[in-house]
């Protein structure tokens, strides 16, 4: 019965404290850290961000007004403070599992409330993430979309032809 408990606790130690391993330091000035592969954590909100400086970028071409430019701040606003208070609860949960886990005795039932507490405020941020989109998506009209959807194409044509160059770049570096 013993070894059962033991059993489960290390598997949630390992479900849960697996993200610590898998991130690495990218040494730039402020410290953030990473996943491996080097994408950060919130990657869905740097989606929300992109959107937004993309109009912001283009609003000119996309004949952006000065109140759809004052939502659209308001909306990243507003979205980045709610991403930074979740992601201090959950790390607030993490801290309270390792604390849990330190424990001679740990209380299996204390740990299920935190991972339940934990997943309550991913799902939070998920659910503010694609609010803020739909809120973005809503202040253009449907000609700025249209013109956004193209724009996104240009710049998507662009990059894989930067890459291909690269990679060609590579390539004659590698036979020569």
């Amino acid at each position: 019965m013993r070894t059962k408990k033991l059993m489960a606790l290390l598997l949630v130690a390992a479900v849960f404290l697996t993200p610590f391993s898998a991130t690495a330091f990218d040494g730039k000035k402020g410290g953030e850290f990473r996943k491996k592969g080097g994408q950060k954590s919130n990657s869905g909100l740097n989606f929300i961000f992109r959107e937004a400086r993309i109009i912001n970028i283009y609003k000119d071409r996309l004949k952006i007004t000065e109140e759809q430019k004052n939502k659209l701040d308001e909306v990243v606003l507003n979205v980045r403070k709610k991403i930074l208070k979740l992601d201090a609860e959950i790390k607030v949960c993490l801290l309270d599992m390792l604390n849990e886990l330190k424990k001679d005795a740990p209380d299996y039932n204390v740990l299920c409330d935190i991972i339940n507490k934990k997943s309550e405020y991913l799902v939070e941020q998920e659910k503010a993430k694609v609010k803020a989109l739909v809120k973005i998506k809503g202040i253009l009209t449907q000609t700025q979309k249209e013109e956004l959807k193209k724009i996104k194409r240009e710049l998507m044509i662009k990059h894989l032809q930067k890459f291909s160059k690269k990679r060609e770049t590579k390539r004659k570096n590698e036979i020569m």
